[in-house]
Formats: structure tokens, sequence, C-alpha cells
């Protein structure tokens, strides 16, 4: 495991700002952004992937796991943890809807607060925000895995509401039926509140597994 430091977070390497290409437009990047940003660092851990030939993927994950539970349950952390988890964007189904995506699968568990909220052209997100803690973080964890539509926030405010998603799917969520969160926006607008933003990243382990922590310098 490999950790690297980015005093400046528009670097390439990260995915908050995106350079552009001839197939892609850069990010829209205004002054004031710079200036918000450039109070925000990044710790970034650095795994070696399993391989994609008889690959135990499930022990590279667990090293992730090790360490993020270190960072966010040290004996002086009195921050709150939540996993933001934005499911695919569908078109409405009674079913789903009555059933959710997690409630059903964890029993109601009060841990988790789940809601449908309307998209775009007749289509509806289903979204959630977990409540973690020492005793269900294995439990729950994989849930922000590698997608781009998730992510981890320490905080001392309370997000376990419903207000909360709603604003991250708003704000936060590009337009995009498959799109992603806009890490520029939330680092920005969270970090420097001396939020911590955590995101999972990589090819899914087949190489690269990378920890990200963002938080005000």
């Amino acid at each position: 495991m490999e950790i690297q430091i980015f005093d400046d977070s528009l670097t390439e390497d990260l995915p908050v700002y995106w350079h552009g290409n001839e197939y892609y437009p850069a990010t829209v990047l205004t002054d004031e952004d710079r200036g918000k940003i450039k109070q925000v660092a990044c710790a970034r851990f650095h795994y070696k992937g399993a391989g994609p030939i008889g690959a135990d993927y499930e022990k590279v994950f667990d090293q992730l796991y090790r360490q993020l539970y270190q960072l966010i349950f040290s004996d002086e952390d009195d921050y709150n943890k939540y996993i933001i988890y934005l499911d695919r964007v569908l078109a409405p189904n009674r079913i789903r809807s009555f059933k959710g995506v997690l409630k059903k699968k964890y029993q109601n568990d009060p841990s988790i607060l789940e809601i449908e909220e309307p998209f775009k052209e007749n289509r509806t997100i289903m979204a959630a925000a977990i409540c973690l803690s020492k005793e269900n973080f294995y439990k729950y964890i994989y849930l922000i895995d590698y997608s781009p539509q998730r992510f981890l926030i320490c905080t001392k405010e309370n997000y376990f509401h419903t207000s909360f998603i709603q604003e991250v799917i708003e704000k936060y969520r590009d337009r995009e039926e498959h799109g992603s969160i806009k890490y520029l926006e939330l680092i920005t607008a969270h970090c420097l509140k001396n939020d911590r933003i955590y995101r999972i990243g990589g090819d899914g382990a087949d190489y690269w597994l990378t920890l990200e922590c963002y938080f005000k310098k």
C-alpha cells in the first residue's frame, strides 16, 4: 500500500477536476471554484490489485476497509459517519417504490434512511443514508465500493434526514442517467465546513484500488 498526499486537489490524478480531451469537455471551473478547492487537500491510499486471473479481490478490499475503519474510528474522532448511497435512475415501479433497494434487504434497519426522488423524464432515483458505527461498519461499508455515485462523509452535523439526501441528488449528482457525483461541488461545499469526504476508486481491484480522503487544510 502506498500513501500519497495531494496539496492540490485539482490534479488530474484525482476525480475532482477533468482537464478534458478531444472527446470530453473540461470541467467548468470559475476563479471562485479554484479559490475554494485550493483549501482542500487529499490523502490517497493506493493498493495493488489482485490481478484478473484467479484474483483474490476480497483480500484487497479487506485491506482497504481495515484502513478506512482506522481512519474514521480513531479514539479522538467524535464525527458522525454516513454512507451516501445513490442507486440507478429507472422508470417508476410500484414494487420497487414499496420495497426499496436497501430497506427490504436489511429488514428496515433503523440505521438506514431510504427515499425515492423524481429525477427527470419520468425517471426516479432511489437513494439512502446509512449511519455507520463500529458495530455495523463491516456489514455496510461494501455499499460504497468503487461506484462514482456513492461516498462516505464524516461530519459533526446530523445528515441523517431526507433533506440532506435530496440535497445530494439535486446539487451534487449530475443529471445524466448514468452520471456520477460532482466531486468539485461536493468537496468545496462540505470540506470547507470541516466535513471529511471519502471515496473509493480503481478498476475493480484487477490492477489497482484507491481510498481517497478529502479534508480542509
